[in-house]
């Protein structure tokens, strides 16, 4: 499922403005993305779906 989601993943304002909000953060969307991208690529990430969302989780970031 992971390759699957690297592969279609999607960004738009909507999203860092979403993403800022619930860290707490001021994140540029570049610094989002590459976020994104170390923790997808992570050796022991668990993905799990609620609904219509995932959620990738990452022990060791």
């Amino acid at each position: 499922m992971l390759p699957e989601i690297i592969k279609n993943i999607k960004y738009n304002q909507l999203v860092y403005e979403h993403i800022n909000k619930k860290l707490g953060t001021n994140l540029t969307p570049k610094e989002i993305e590459k976020r994104f991208q170390i923790t997808l690529h992570c050796h022991d990430c668990k993905v799990s779906r609620k609904d219509k969302s995932y959620y990738v989780t990452c022990k060791s970031q």
